[in-house]
């Protein structure tokens, strides 16, 4: 099993495995998804944090990874809760959340646009390398992908939480990234305890069934 790996401070190492998620490593090379490379987490800050350079790139392979451990936590649910491809689908939208960022990620988006909707375009255009990869792994990837990154769209809320929520991976990961390279204190909790206390429940929402994630502390 030949691994792809991607060194960092937070999680030591990130994996990608290039057989089974060969596709999903195409997705990372898209280049996309490489300018995050150049646009730091932080926009300006770094003008009084110094050392707070680390880029988006960086953040969303962490909320990826964050995602992985996720997932293999909830599959040990007997409980059938994964449809066709929503695996798939919750990995790219981990990996993709932020591609919609410009030059100094939030402090400029009142000049270029909103970051979540320039994203939303670029999974649907069919001039995208992004598009192009996914529809390659399966045709509706990309609106499956879309309607998780896109305000009011269709998916179920249990995975939209996963991405945009009071308790996200998204969140988990940059409190954690960013109090690292600010040397900023507020970004020290047991991130892995969150996750692995993670369960699903279900709950009647406007007369249908749904699923929710709940959180049970008293987990061993």
């Amino acid at each position: 099993m030949a691994q792809k790996l991607f060194r960092d401070p937070l999680y030591d190492y990130i994996s990608i495995d290039r057989d089974k998620d060969a596709w999903l490593l195409d997705l990372v090379n898209c280049r996309e998804l490489q300018r995050l490379r150049y646009i730091c987490q932080l926009g300006l800050c770094q003008l009084t944090y110094p050392g707070s350079t680390h880029s988006r790139f960086s953040h969303s392979l962490g909320v990826m990874h964050l995602m992985k451990e996720c997932l293999s936590h909830l599959k040990r649910d007997r409980r059938k809760c994964f449809g066709p491809l929503d695996e798939e689908a919750l990995l790219a939208a981990a990996l993709l959340h932020d591609i919609g960022h410009s030059p100094f990620s939030h402090a400029t988006e009142e000049i270029f646009g909103d970051h979540e909707t320039m994203g939303v375009t670029l999974i649907g255009s069919p001039s995208s390398e992004i598009h192009e990869t996914l529809s390659k792994h399966a045709a509706e990837l990309p609106s499956k992908v879309a309607a998780l990154l896109e305000k009011g769209a269709e998916a179920q809320l249990w995975q939209k939480s996963l991405i945009s929520s009071q308790l996200d991976l998204d969140r988990l990961d940059y409190l954690r990234r960013d109090s690292l390279y600010s040397g900023a204190e507020y970004g020290h909790f047991d991130c892995l305890r969150i996750i692995h206390t993670m369960e699903l429940r279900e709950k009647i929402i406007e007369e249908r069934h749904q699923k929710l994630l709940g959180w049970n502390d008293l987990k061993q």
